[in-house]
């Protein structure tokens, strides 16, 4: 322990000391260019992001969702409980309709997307 912690001392205190690294490049800075990536680069990405973005949110609309479907299943009966146990059959089929439900999110954004990219560029060559 005590070894440890002298070292991530010793670690922190060079890293105090140590010089600022530019780069390959010292003399000039390469600017970045837009056609570095091709269109499809970005597509991907940003269907990346809203897939894992929106699966959060789909997950508790799941899981409520499917909390509503087992209180209506037992007619609202005392012994229904909304923290009660869950099985893990019902815990796969929240995590596969979530996830479901986050790739058509995404790809409903990626449609539109398209749509409105290629309307656009279709008024600019008119």
């Amino acid at each position: 322990m005590r070894f440890t912690a002298l070292f991530l001392l010793l670690v922190f205190c060079h890293s105090l000391n140590a010089q600022e690294f530019n780069g390959p490049y010292k003399d000039e800075e390469l600017p970045y260019q837009d056609v570095d990536f091709p269109d499809w680069v970005y597509d991907v990405r940003r269907f990346e992001v809203i897939m894992f973005g929106s699966f959060p949110i789909t997950y508790i609309m799941s899981s409520a969702g499917f909390g509503l479907a087992e209180l209506a299943r037992s007619n609202g009966s005392s012994e229904f409980s909304v923290f009660g146990e869950s099985d893990s059959d019902n815990l796969k089929y929240v995590l596969l309709t979530a996830a479901g439900l986050s790739v058509g999110v995404a790809l409903a954004d990626l449609i539109i997307g398209k749509i409105k990219k290629n309307r656009a560029s279709e008024r600019d060559s008119e």
